[in-house]
């Protein structure tokens, strides 16, 4: 489950990265 949720929270990040640009 945490690995789950980790790997959920690192798209989300990369996802907000790639919107700013």
């Amino acid at each position: 489950n945490k690995l789950r949720s980790f790997s959920v929270m690192e798209i989300k990040s990369a996802s907000k990265l790639v919107s700013k640009c």
